[in-house]
């Protein structure tokens, strides 16, 4: 087991080391960077403890939930809305009263206590703080996991109301990551938890497979976020709106004729333009042809039009691939090569 951590410590500094290297850095990238240096750290002291059985070095991780949840929180809020927000830094405190009171018990409880208070893994008789701690430690992951998913559906809808394509920008790649770490919330702290009262599960089965899934947790992020690109445009997610399209716009400023105006225009500039040929396309393109803010332009595409934007340009894209594929010109061409020149930007 100690080749395993050693490989998620050098795994996880070595991606960090890549994402703060990356040309393109992005706020996201430096939150991180950050983030995998500590896990890379964390896993360095697991390893010490084990290949020098000092098992002190252990009690600095505790509660390392209580950091490493809203830590990587900010990183989906900073991957979503492209900058940091500072007001996680509070959801902070209660990793740092913790690390404090793990100071206090190194400080007053003997090796001996200290190593039967991880064997045992038990709550400890009396000690409140560190029974409150434990329970916060356990049930933070999906309480921030519930709150990621729910900041990511959001953008991976705004998406659709602001980009042509998907790659790169959807963060799709996250999901997956989401449900493994709430796998092993379920397989790991769940029953982290229910020993703390009645038993079960030595420190040993909890490392072995805690740093497991931790070695793939690492390598998948640390490789997803090293490939991902900042987003051109900057998406603030807006509330839902329960499919009302009108309600998302009673504050607009444009008036129902107006709309169907800029309805007109806009087919117009989609027919003699061609705007849907150029890949990276974006509301934002749209919205200076227009003449128009990028929440109007929005307003005109999802009621004037009653679709998305993305929906919009690829049914476009469509139209022009059916085209140019029928011409005999195109006839010994591939499929991908005539798709590409529509403006599709991969062949996924």
């Amino acid at each position: 087991m100690k080749i395993l951590i050693a490989v998620g410590a050098v795994n996880a500094l070595y991606f960090a080391i890549l994402t703060l290297a990356k040309r393109h850095r992005a706020v996201a990238d430096l939150v991180l960077t950050v983030l995998l240096g500590l896990v890379g750290l964390c896993f360095g002291l697991v390893y010490l403890a084990l290949e020098y059985d000092e098992l002190v070095l252990l009690l600095p991780l505790e509660f390392t939930n209580l950091l490493f949840s809203p830590l990587f929180y900010a990183y989906v809020v900073a991957m979503v809305e492209g900058r940091f927000d500072r007001r996680i830094l509070w959801h902070s405190l209660p990793f740092g009263f913790s690390t404090l009171y793990l100071l206090e018990i190194l400080w007053l409880l003997s090796e001996v206590e200290i190593r039967l208070l991880f064997e045992t893994a038990t709550l400890a008789e009396g000690a409140i703080l560190f029974n409150t701690f434990t329970i916060l430690d356990r049930v933070s992951p999906p309480l921030y996991l519930a709150l990621s998913w729910r900041l990511l559906r959001r953008h991976q809808r705004d998406v659709a109301e602001r980009f042509s394509y998907r790659e790169s920008v959807d963060f799709l790649w996250l999901q997956p990551f989401l449900i493994a770490v709430a796998f092993a919330w379920v397989v790991i702290d769940l029953p982290l938890l229910g020993s703390a009262v009645i038993g079960g599960l030595t420190l040993q089965q909890s490392l072995a497979m805690g740093f497991s899934l931790a070695t793939l947790m690492v390598f998948y992020v640390g490789y997803h976020g090293v490939r991902q690109q900042p987003v051109p445009v900057t998406i603030k997610p807006t509330p839902d709106a329960s499919g009302i399209e009108q309600r998302r716009y009673l504050r607009s400023g444009l008036t129902d004729d107006e709309v169907r105006r800029h309805t007109e225009r806009l087919l117009g500039v989609m027919k003699t333009d061609r705007p849907h040929l150029e890949p990276d396309l974006t509301i934002r393109d749209v919205a200076q042809a227009l003449e128009l803010s990028e929440h109007n332009a929005s307003q005109v595409i999802n009621v004037g039009l009653g679709t998305s934007f993305y929906d919009l340009v690829n049914r476009y894209r469509v139209d022009e691939f059916k085209r140019r594929v029928a011409l005999p010109e195109n006839e010994h061409r591939t499929l991908l090569a005539v798709a590409l020149e529509c403006g599709f930007r991969s062949k996924s």
